[in-house]
């Protein structure tokens, strides 16, 4: 009921405020999302009634920010601003969803610096945290990816690697890109990492017995990955050499 009369209340003030300025719509339409994330925090929509109003409240805010009279500077502040802390549940998907060509290198330099200072002074066990550092590097490694670049990639990725997959993931990377040497220190990290676990684990026989065939199937299933990537190579330098 709540949701089916805000519903009717925004059907009739979306075109009522199509004559207001560009910014006083968007501070209505900044506001109206404010409003409806502190009402989620009471109400729960488990049926998704409020789909209808989120959606357009988030489409509007995007038009809104792509028209804004801002300089380059501000829009690419906004965005790493939203970027950098997560407020809201509903919300445009940020950066995603915005357009960036005009602030897009402003932005990610926002990004790099923030990141690079930020991961000097928290813990990556702290899920926040590394979240938070994921957020800052997403656009990064797109950009990194983008470019050919997979060196920065892993770079990237590296800052907010705490557990074996992270690292995994990485060494993945490498071996995408014929690194083979790369990849098999990361896959060290991965292992050196889950050793660790079994000096924790080492009064517990049967929990030290699941590690230890992890750690084997990791670099069972790494060295497969590598003997594939070599068939590959091989194939195509053939085809090239007829």
């Amino acid at each position: 009921d709540y949701f089916a009369h805000a519903d009717d209340m925004f059907a009739t003030l979306f075109p009522a405020i199509e004559k207001l300025t560009i910014t006083q719509q968007w501070l209505l339409i900044s506001n109206a999302i404010q409003r409806l994330n502190k009402v989620l925090e009471q109400i729960h929509d488990s049926g998704g009634f409020c789909r209808y109003i989120a959606d357009e409240l988030k489409q509007r805010l995007v038009v809104f920010f792509n028209a804004q009279p801002w300089s380059d500077e501000e829009k690419a502040q906004w965005i790493f601003n939203h970027t950098e802390e997560y407020t809201y549940d509903v919300f445009p998907d940020v950066p995603e969803d915005f357009e960036l060509s005009a602030v897009r290198q402003i932005f990610l330099a926002k990004c790099l610096i923030a990141v690079e200072d930020k991961q000097q002074s928290g813990d990556l066990n702290d899920w926040d945290f590394k979240y938070s550092i994921q957020r800052l590097t997403r656009p990064l490694i797109e950009q990194a990816i983008d470019q050919g670049n997979w060196q920065e990639q892993c770079r990237l990725m590296n800052m907010s690697a705490v557990r074996h997959p992270d690292y995994l993931a990485i060494a993945d990377v490498c071996l995408d890109n014929a690194a083979e040497l790369d990849g098999e220190y990361w896959l060290q990290q991965a292992t050196n990492l889950l050793l660790k676990l079994e000096k924790i684990l080492k009064t517990n026989n049967i929990e030290r017995t699941i590690l230890y065939k992890m750690i084997a199937q990791m670099s069972q299933a790494y060295k497969q990955e590598r003997n594939m990537m070599k068939l590959l190579q091989q194939h195509v330098a053939a085809v090239f050499n007829q």
